[in-house]
Formats: C-alpha cells, sequence, structure tokens
C-alpha cells in the first residue's frame, strides 16, 4: 500500500500491505491495525528510534535511522491517525517573515538606544560647560 506520498507502508515485520481498491474504504485504527470491507489487511508498523544515534533524511518528512528501530506496542501514548501525515511544525515563509520583522524592531531599538546615549552626552557636554 502506498501513501499519498508515493511511500510504501511497511507491517510489523517491513513486509508491504497490500489493499484492494474495488474493496473501498480502509480504516485504520491507533494500533494501526487496518480494516477494508470488515477483513484485516494486516498491521502498520510503529516504531520507536534514537535519532541522537543518527539518521539520513528522505524526501519531506521521512527518513532512514542508523540505529535499530524499536516496535512500539504500547498505544496509550503513541499510534497512528487515520488522515494525517507528519510534517515539519515550521512555516519557513512565516518564520522568515518574524525573523525580519525581529530584526528590523532590533535595529530599532539599538538606534534609539544610540540616539538616546548621544543625547545624554550632549546634554551632560552642554551643562558641564554652563557651570
Amino acid at each position: 500500500m502506498s501513501t499519498n506520498l508515493g511511500a510504501i507502508q511497511l507491517d510489523v515485520g517491513g513486509a508491504p500491505l497490500q489493499v484492494e481498491p474495488a474493496l473501498g474504504e480502509v480504516e485504520i485504527g491507533a494500533n494501526g491495525l487496518m480494516i477494508q470491507s470488515g477483513q484485516s489487511k494486516g498491521q502498520i508498523g510503529v516504531f520507536d528510534v534514537n535519532l541522537m544515534q543518527g539518521f539520513q533524511r528522505m524526501g519531506a518528512s521521512g527518513f532512514i535511522p542508523q540505529a535499530e528501530a524499536t516496535r512500539i506496542t504500547d498505544f496509550s501514548s503513541d499510534g497512528v491517525v487515520q488522515g494525517y501525515y507528519e510534517d515539519s511544525n515550521v512555516n519557513p515563509t512565516t518564520a522568515m517573515a518574524t525573523l525580519i520583522e525581529i530584526t528590523r524592531a532590533f535595529e530599532a531599538v539599538s538606534n534609539l538606544s544610540e540616539r538616546v546615549s548621544e543625547a545624554q552626552k550632549s546634554a551632560i557636554t552642554i551643562l558641564g560647560s554652563r557651570t
């Protein structure tokens, strides 16, 4: 079974999952169990990996871990959500616009600070020369 991004879904043993398009919708439970027309079609493999041991990027949101993956069997905190795919939580366009805005604000405050400092020096010079 391939996703809308073209990736093949693997079962818990690492074998490709297969569904029949003619049989209709596929329902996927939080534990990855796939049901189509009342029949079990397999269970999507859900694994935990240690990315601190290294990985190789694959596509927009995929990766290949260097270390051995551990199969998740407790789905109380981890699992599958049908109809979604994992992607970055950062929008590059919004992040860049925010960065530019912050940079401009920093420059404005920095310039204001320099002007205040120059005004203080000028005031001290003027007041010091009057005595």
